[in-house]
């Protein structure tokens, strides 16, 4: 079996990310049009990186098999902030104009469960200071342990800023049950409406970490 390493993500990885959002996540809620949900991936992932302090990928062969962003407050972004606006201001340009030509395009409900969201993180302890924004994994390399191994890392360096815990927004369109299963409790849920594209479940785990525990630390691994 083929070694599995770990290093940061870099700029020269954003490609390979937006292959498996695509791969992961059905944007067709929000656009018909292929074009349009394109651009839409694009600017997804600019948006989650733009507040990052920490992202890993893991890497098979060379290959992008999986990777976890994520943020302490407080602590110093990762990213090149300007590439990054100006990368989002072309992308926001675009999604305008299909915005415009599909009236019943789904953006504005995602607008709304981001209030959801929102709301629900609002009702956190202050301690739980992290939060995991974009964790993927391809499909052809699942159930080989990688996201345990990233989830790890990541609870590492949240040790080492001395955080309270995380939080992480996910839907049911996600392996949403992967928290359930490491020591992450699940503290808000919603059923959401996208009119004819169908429904969705938003929901908000959170796990708290005492200094020198992870979510493995009473988890067979």
């Amino acid at each position: 079996m083929s070694e599995i390493c770990f290093r940061p993500v870099t700029e020269e990885d954003y490609p390979a990310m937006i292959a498996l959002l695509k791969e992961s996540w059905d944007f067709s809620f929000f656009f018909r049009d292929r074009a349009a949900r394109e651009v839409m991936y694009t600017d997804y992932l600019y948006r989650c990186l733009k507040e990052i302090t920490w992202g890993e990928a893991a890497c098979v062969d060379g290959e992008l098999a999986g990777f976890l962003t994520g943020a302490v407050r407080g602590r110093k972004r990762i990213t090149d902030q300007k590439r990054l606006a100006e990368r989002m201001k072309e992308t926001r340009s675009r999604l305008v104009t299909y915005m415009r030509r599909d009236e019943n395009n789904g953006v504005g409900a995602a607008g709304n469960a981001g209030k959801f969201y929102e709301q629900a993180v609002a009702k956190l302890p202050d301690t739980v200071n992290g939060r995991i924004e974009l964790f993927l994994v391809a499909k052809k390399f699942r159930r080989r342990g990688i996201g345990k191994r990233l989830l790890r890392r990541f609870e590492t360096y949240l040790r080492q800023c001395s955080a309270g815990g995380c939080y992480v927004e996910t839907d049911s369109m996600c392996d949403y049950r992967f928290y359930d299963r490491h020591g992450f409790r699940r503290t808000d849920r919603r059923r959401f409406p996208l009119g004819e594209r169908g429904t969705i479940t938003l929901y908000l785990y959170m796990k708290e970490l005492p200094e020198g525990e992870t979510s493995f630390s009473r988890t067979r691994t």
